[in-house]
């Protein structure tokens, strides 16, 4: 089961670099982040739950301020 999550992890990933606006890469990247950090608490991953925490806080500020630059 743990494995699967990983799998989720990577096709989210993989479906954002084939998206062509930064809002859309960085939204699905935001879940498969998301998914990875599960991921990493049930592998007890270190690396991988730093990693996505970053990643994750990165994703949602760029994210905001696309929403902000839109609005």
């Amino acid at each position: 089961m743990t494995e699967y999550i990983g799998l989720a992890g990577t096709v989210m990933t993989l479906i954002a670099f084939t998206r062509k606006g930064e809002f859309q890469i960085r939204a699905i990247s935001l879940i498969g982040s998301s998914i990875f950090l599960v991921y990493g608490f049930l592998i007890h991953g270190l690396s991988v739950i730093a990693l996505n925490v970053i990643l994750i806080g990165l994703h949602i500020y760029r994210l905001y301020r696309l929403w902000k630059e839109n609005t």
